[in-house]
């Protein structure tokens, strides 16, 4: 090695930014530039004598020595890379970069090695890759399916999406996403995509509901959330698949028995409360023309007359309460004018009862709905048909509160007992050996509940028993 050459190369490198590094055959150091001490640590005179392997990570050593032979036994000109953790004189490793070069035939007649400190590069490798492996974890554990679409083929799928569609990996990958698309809904889904990469073109829906062709030949109704991102560079369609065939079925069949409910509605109401009416009238018009005997018998009749009609009222809130979409829609809803209607309406249906109005009813409004009348009219009708009293008496109060309404309806019949308190508002519960069917007081409960209050069952004093309710206030 010419030591002449070799300063003269020292004066070249002495001002670079990278540690310069001249070594033999062997790996021994021959000569370090001054920029060296800045990138490895070490003073330039320090390490010279040293062999540079020594200061490799011994987990990177093979790697890097097999490098460093591939160079030497190359002839000259030929160069090699190699990344590696190297002793920085701390006590943890810095990662550094080196590029190898053959010099031997050169006045250097040695290798020369150009060294960089990637530490900071090393550190943000190591969080993409923890924010890859995040997210790779995120989308093979997710629920639905998620592919990525480019040039209309698919180039990622979860192994959810694979499920869903009854595919391998490689019968996906770069085949067009229309191959998963039931061929009635090929030219929305095409159209959509389309639009979606054209800046003039008005964007299409990111949500919308498909049936995907399965494997099999099956179909599966989907809902696609769509979304437009870069991928690899290049625009892309993330498609989220998420599969809701068994919500659809369940959907159509609730559908389904919706309609019949409004048809037994429509005859519950109309049929039936007609028949009734008729059979009412006639045995009304029969009063005069009965014996003693017969007297009671008749009077059995219409009463059952009336309660017939009476059920038909509750199956028919029973029923739009059923058919109704989710929660019942919440509106002000005038107090007094509903309280003092059922009142009214009670008096005549029942005018072997006493209807009491204790106080004046509050000029407010409260959160309810147009069947806030049925509460009443139930809790009312209630009182008086589980009255074991030749006078049944029933009295009606209603106080304002700060947020709310608190109404509350007693009787003097007969009571609740304790243990029934509980379970009187289930669905079904026939209460006091009622020949009821129980319905009335669970859709008492039900609206209420629905409307944001609550009801509740004391005992009355010294007998009966009276049920609270309680209104939000509408603001």
């Amino acid at each position: 090695m010419n030591i002449d050459s070799v300063r003269k190369y020292q004066a070249l490198v002495e001002h670079s930014t990278d540690g310069i590094t001249l070594v033999d055959e062997a790996g021994v150091i021959q000569f370090k530039s001054e920029s060296a001490e800045r990138v490895i640590g070490y003073e330039p005179e320090a390490l010279v004598g040293e062999n540079v392997f020594e200061y490799v990570h011994p987990a990177d050593r093979p790697r890097v020595r097999e490098t460093f032979e591939e160079v030497v036994n190359s002839p000259s000109g030929t160069t090699g890379a190699a990344e590696y953790r190297f002793d920085h004189g701390t006590e943890s490793w810095t990662w550094m970069e080196s590029t190898l070069v053959n010099r031997t035939g050169t006045e250097l007649d040695g290798y020369v090695i150009n060294t960089r400190d990637i530490s900071e590069r090393k550190a943000h490798e190591r969080e993409l890759e923890e924010e890859r492996r995040k997210y790779s974890t995120l989308v093979e554990q997710s629920n639905d399916g998620i592919a990525i679409i480019q040039d209309g083929h698919i180039v990622f799928a979860n192994a959810q999406f694979e499920r869903l569609s009854g595919y391998d990996e490689h019968e996906l990958l770069d085949r067009s996403f229309l191959r998963v698309v039931a061929p009635e809904d090929r030219d929305l889904v095409e159209k959509r995509y389309q639009k979606r990469f054209d800046s003039e073109a008005e964007v299409p829906p990111s949500r919308y509901e498909i049936r995907v062709l399965t494997s099999d030949g099956n179909h599966r109704v989907v809902e696609l959330s769509v979304a437009k991102i870069q991928y690899e560079g290049n625009d892309a369609s993330l498609a989220m698949v998420r599969d809701v065939t068994e919500r659809k079925s369940y959907e159509e069949a609730l559908e389904e028995v919706n309609t019949e409910l409004e048809l037994l509605n429509r005859m519950v109401r109309h049929d039936i409360r007609n028949d009734m009416s008729v059979i009412l009238a006639w045995g009304q018009l029969v009063e005069d023309h009965v014996d003693e005997a017969g007297r009671e018998h008749l009077d059995k009749i219409l009463a059952s007359g009336e309660h017939v009609v009476e059920l038909t009222e509750i199956a028919r809130d029973y029923v739009e309460m059923l058919t109704s979409d989710g929660d019942l829609e919440r509106k002000p809803v005038a107090l007094a004018e509903v309280l003092e209607t059922e009142l009214a309406l009670r008096r005549e249906s029942f005018p072997e009862a006493e209807f009491h109005l204790r106080g004046e009813i509050p000029d407010v409004e409260v959160l309810a709905n147009e069947m806030l009348g049925s509460v009443f009219r139930n809790l009312l009708t209630n009182a008086v048909q589980h009255n074991d009293n030749d006078t049944p008496i029933v009295e009606l109060t209603a106080e304002q509160r700060d947020d709310d309404v608190v109404v509350q309806v007693a009787d003097n019949g007969p009571g609740i007992p304790d243990s029934q308190k509980e379970t009187v508002f289930g669905k079904g519960e026939k209460g006091l050996d009622s020949p009821s069917t129980g319905i009335g007081l669970y859709l008492v409960y039900t609206l209420v509940t629905q409307y944001g209050g609550t009801v509740d069952i004391e005992d009355n004093d010294p007998h009966g028993a009276v049920f609270s309710v309680r209104l939000p206030l509408a603001e």
